[in-house]
């Protein structure tokens, strides 16, 4: 298992205030993986540490390259303010897995934690496409994460945290805005109070969250707030009635080329609707409740919010907490507003010149997008016909195509095949005109054939195939022996009988290229490199890339299989 930027989130675990040997026990053997069943569509696989403590999620190399890019940042804004609802990422690492693939793999503080009580989960991204999940049966021991169509007919009720959570959904918008990312989700969890637990709000510091007792204005300009005494503090808060899990999780997918082009397919897919591929600064002020601080007045009163809103229909998406994110809403999804005999708002005029002049600005930059993918695709289709020329001139004057000469790998004689260890160098000797090969399946033992073996020009012995104790019937001459990289470990249980006693015969190891490569060091490439260290007269060579292939095309061309 390989590590990311290992020292970087080691800080960002100290600052956290992670204990290193809590983090390492938690992920550790002690107890299994529990996958989670999500409902997401990105092919990710997710996992729950042992505790449900950390969360564990595979990623794609390029969302992985986003991550380690925004990493500085990510720290700087987490600073800044140390009560964010971002999601704190605690590592990022790389696994091997079957067939020689590599699997990318991010851990993070579980926002669903401690999920003792919790009894409603959701995955908010204020929009409608492909945005509801058919709900498990009662009863059912699956645990699933709705979606925004799920949420229909609920609200967030934070009581007088509503403003500090209103102002952290602002500044974290902003900040994931900035770094050009979008399709960041808002998790939501419900956990309904015990009468003990009402209006208890116990206050405490921390070193990961306050680092001593902050002056007012320090707390103020870091957007802080007073923390409950319980776990995952900094991504729990607590209404009238409710306990509420909040943090904004997804911070890896970037609005690029090809997200552009998904904006563009899917405006013609599903006019009228809403959906997560907009513009990054669009999808913040979609999410964001305080999109327009100017738009203050009694039509978003929570009371009376929640006597104007029309009945919940599916389809439709209401505020997930009584303010201005309703109007935004609803103008995201080109709905009237709430017909209500009540004067509008100071903010609205200004709400739809941003929005018209957003509009504008949109279609012209979708415009431009579509003439370039155009003229793309023009040019692409010129460079084919050029290219397919020579191919319909030879169909036409029925004479045979040009071919150019291909490059021929070398044949198993050719020693251009074999790379020194460590200088690269090829290898350069007589060939051999007859040999004995010597196998190491035992089939020898009693044969009476060690001297014709020793008689042979060349001697080629396979993996660990001994000869100390068996030279009547396998010789003791070895010239060249041939190992794979897997038997290596095994050569190295007697290392001073098969490379101290033997500085005349060549070694030639074969692997797959993660295990011998040279420029990342592989795990066998370096053995061979301290075996060499050891022995400064040892003779190693290691197959090239072109000699591999050979051997891979030899071996299917004779087993039908596929090594």
């Amino acid at each position: 298992m390989g590590t990311l930027a290992g020292p970087a989130f080691a800080r960002l675990r100290h600052f956290l205030g992670l204990n290193e040997e809590d983090y390492q026990a938690t992920l550790g053997p002690g107890g299994p993986y529990l996958q989670f069943l999500s409902t997401s569509k990105s092919k990710a696989s997710f996992f729950l540490s042992h505790d449900q403590r950390f969360f564990l999620k595979t990623q794609r190399q390029q969302e992985v390259q986003v991550l380690l890019a925004h990493l500085p940042r990510y720290v700087q804004h987490l600073r800044r303010y140390p009560h964010s609802l971002l999601a704190r990422l605690l590592g990022v690492h790389s696994l091997w897995v079957a067939r020689g693939k590599k699997k990318y793999f991010i851990i993070m503080q579980s926002i669903f934690y401690p999920v003792g009580r919790i009894s409603e989960r959701y995955d908010i991204k204020a929009c409608e496409v492909s945005r509801w999940v058919e709900p498990v049966a009662e009863g059912s021991p699956f645990i699933l994460v709705l979606k925004d169509l799920n949420f229909e007919g609920k609200t967030i009720n934070l009581g007088p945290q509503r403003n500090w959570f209103l102002r952290q959904m602002e500044l974290d918008t902003a900040f994931l805005r900035d770094l050009n990312v979008l399709d960041y989700s808002l998790l939501v969890a419900f956990q309904l109070l015990h009468e003990d637990e009402k209006d208890a709000y116990t206050v405490y510091s921390t070193m990961r969250s306050v680092h001593g007792a902050p002056n007012l204005r320090l707390t103020e300009s870091q957007n802080r707030r007073l923390l409950l005494d319980v776990p995952n503090a900094l991504h729990i808060l607590d209404g009238p009635d409710q306990r509420y899990f909040l943090g904004l999780v997804d911070l890896t997918t970037v609005y690029g080329l090809r997200k552009r082009l998904e904006q563009l397919w899917k405006m013609m897919r599903y006019p009228g609707q809403s959906f997560s591929t907009v513009s990054p600064a669009r999808y913040a002020r979609r999410l964001c409740a305080a999109h327009a601080p100017g738009l203050r007045c009694s039509i978003f009163h929570p009371a009376v919010a929640a006597a104007a809103a029309p009945p919940p229909t599916r389809g439709r998406f209401q505020a997930l907490w009584p303010g201005p994110l309703d109007m935004e809403l609803r103008a995201a999804h080109r709905e009237p507003p709430a017909r209500l005999s009540l004067p509008v708002c100071s903010g609205d005029s200004s709400l739809r010149t941003a929005e018209g002049t957003d509009s504008m600005k949109a279609q012209g930059r979708l415009l431009l997008l579509v003439l370039c993918t155009l003229t793309f695709s023009a040019v692409y289709i010129l460079l084919c016909c050029w290219a397919c020329l020579p191919l319909c001139l030879a169909a036409c004057q029925d004479r045979p195509l040009p071919v150019a000469p291909r490059p021929t790998v070398p044949g198993p004689l050719h020693f251009s095949g074999y790379s020194s260890v460590p200088d690269g160098k090829p290898l350069i000797r007589e060939l051999c005109h007859s040999c004995a090969v010597v196998s190491s399946s035992g089939q020898m033992l009693g044969s009476g054939l060690g001297a014709q073996i020793d008689g042979a020009e060349c001697v080629l012995r396979m993996n660990q195939a001994p000869t100390v104790g068996f030279e009547e019937d396998v010789g003791q001459r070895s010239t060249l022996r041939v190992i794979s990289h897997t038997s290596v470990p095994l050569l190295l249980r007697n290392y001073s009988h098969y490379f101290q006693q033997a500085q005349d015969t060549l070694y030639v190891v074969w692997g797959q290229g993660r295990h011998m490569d040279r420029m990342l060091g592989g795990r066998t490439y370096r053995t061979l490199l301290q075996l060499t260290r050891m022995y400064p007269g040892l003779q190693v060579y290691t197959f090239t890339e072109r000699m591999m292939a050979y051997c891979d095309q030899i071996f299917q061309e004779e087993t039908g299989k596929n090594r």
